[in-house]
């Protein structure tokens, strides 16, 4: 029997290698040092079950890969970028488990690579991925966003760590293009209205799945809308509070009215057939008991430490006046007005606006005192300059 033959048949150098290296035959010229420094790992159980064979692919995968003539750079090209991404990783403060993931899932994708002669593209990437996740338990979301990181270094040569990436098409990105102009027109005349990303959001996801109502009902151009199906879109909502509904109807009618004013439809007044009102609804509040209310007292009285009266005075703050932790936090003695037992701020809302409450003078006390000692922990940890706030910091062991 010809074993240069048969080892041929295998298809690539990973496969000749790894029967070299597995029968132990010194006569088929592979270099024993090669393959233990190249590829002893192909034996490792921990990645062997993580390469994936074509052969099992299912049959769209398959023939995705036949068609897949570009390519962005070499198998062997890819194998010696995993090191410089991995310090790239470092360089963004990842440590310890992320090093060994993504050492481990890149070998195993180069050695996939390697094994069927196919060269790097990111559409192999996820075609990979797509096949061998069931193998990789829990941790497949974490090696789903190691892949992504290393498609964008080796594209763009550095990565954004506070991306959200997209794993799935979004329902917007799957629209027809009548549907996708009309959107992107309102979504730009909201921008400059200076809407929030959030609200902008909304509207995008509320006008796409009217559009995809209108598709799956066999609509092809926004002229064929009618009163009718604005009704039967209405009854079909499956929001679970009047709240989500009203958003969504609010939205739509919204679309409806920009359809109109430019002229994708000639059928006016169409926004009119969505009621988008709601019921009142009632908020019931949970408040501190007056048992709550005298333990807070009590404690204030036996508690002397700097942190314990930090705690007291953000607490007493709260209590008395409702408000919100960030305005406690950025309170400055310049804010008090001692005189009059006052504070007068800005609260930090959306909308900003201006704040006065009277306080007891046992109150400004507390903040006083523990400001008094707080600052003298500035002092003696060395900071020439006091804070001016009434809430300054300090730490546990002071």
């Amino acid at each position: 029997m010809n074993l240069n033959m048969e080892i041929e048949l295998v298809g690539h150098s990973t496969g000749a290698y790894a029967v070299a290296a597995l029968l132990n035959f010194d006569n088929l010229g592979v270099s024993k040092a090669i393959i233990i420094s190249g590829y002893s790992f192909l034996f490792n159980s921990q990645i062997y079950p993580h390469i994936g064979l074509i052969d099992a692919f299912c049959s769209e995968n398959k023939a995705a890969l036949q068609k897949m003539t570009d390519v962005i750079m070499s198998a062997a090209d890819f194998n010696g970028k995993i090191e410089p991404f991995i310090e790239c990783l470092k360089a963004y403060g990842y440590i310890g488990t992320t090093f060994k993931l993504t050492k481990h899932a890149l070998t195993a994708f180069y050695l996939f690579l390697d094994i069927h002669d196919l060269d790097y593209h990111p559409d192999i990437v996820w075609i990979w991925f797509s096949e061998v996740k069931n193998t990789l338990g829990t941790s497949r979301l974490h090696w789903r966003r190691i892949l992504s990181f290393c498609n964008e270094y080796l594209l763009s040569g550095d990565i954004c760590p506070d991306r959200k990436y997209k794993y799935i098409p979004a329902s917007y990105d799957e629209l027809p293009e009548w549907c996708k102009e009309a959107i992107t027109g309102l979504l730009e005349q909201k921008k400059r209205e200076y809407r929030e990303t959030g609200t902008l959001r909304s509207y995008r996801c509320s006008c796409t799945s009217f559009c995809l109502f209108l598709i799956d009902h066999g609509y092809d151009s926004f002229e064929q809308i009618s009163p009718e199906i604005i009704k039967e879109y209405s009854i079909q909502d499956k929001h679970s509070t009047f709240k989500g509904r009203t958003t969504r109807f609010v939205i739509v009618r919204a679309f409806l009215h920009y359809l109109a004013e430019y002229r994708y439809t000639e059928r006016h007044g169409l926004d009119q057939c969505l009621i988008s009102g709601s019921a009142p609804v009632d908020k019931i509040v949970d408040v501190l008991s007056d048992e709550q209310v005298q333990r807070i007292q009590e404690y204030r009285l036996t508690h002397n430490t700097p942190v314990e009266l930090r705690d007291i005075a953000i607490v007493l703050l709260e209590l008395k006046t409702g408000l919100r932790a960030c305005d406690i936090l950025s309170l400055r003695f310049q804010d008090i007005g001692w005189k009059k037992c006052q504070i007068s701020i800005i609260k930090k809302l959306k909308h900003r606006s201006p704040f006065q409450c009277l306080l007891k003078w046992e109150m400004l006390y507390t903040f006083y005192y523990y400001h008094q000692i707080s600052e003298a922990f500035q002092i003696i940890r060395g900071r020439n300059k006091t804070s001016g706030f009434v809430i300054p910091e300090v730490t546990g062991h002071e």
